[in-house]
């Protein structure tokens, strides 16, 4: 017999998969239907039995961390040249 997992964060998002001959009884291995499309499954988070709808990111503001970048960069050279920040 085959099994296949959804392998689960700790925020029950599924991060991985994995399959092999050997049953796996941990919580955060879900065992998948082998005939879907298994990475379909890849982060969706897994709730009461159900699997929700691919979590979305918010998108990044690059201008605001590139200027973060710079000041630590600057601060790190303070700290490597002696510099008092």
């Amino acid at each position: 017999m085959s099994y296949n997992y959804a392998v689960l964060n700790q925020d029950n998002i599924c991060v991985g998969l994995v399959g092999g001959t050997m049953e796996i009884l941990d919580p955060i291995y879900i065992e998948i239907d082998n005939t879907s499309n298994m990475t379909s499954y890849l982060g969706k988070k897994y709730v009461n039995g159900n699997w929700e709808e691919k979590i979305t990111t918010p998108a990044i503001n690059m201008e605001e961390l590139n200027s973060r970048i710079s000041d630590l960069e600057l601060s790190l050279a303070d700290l490597f040249t002696g510099g008092v920040i």
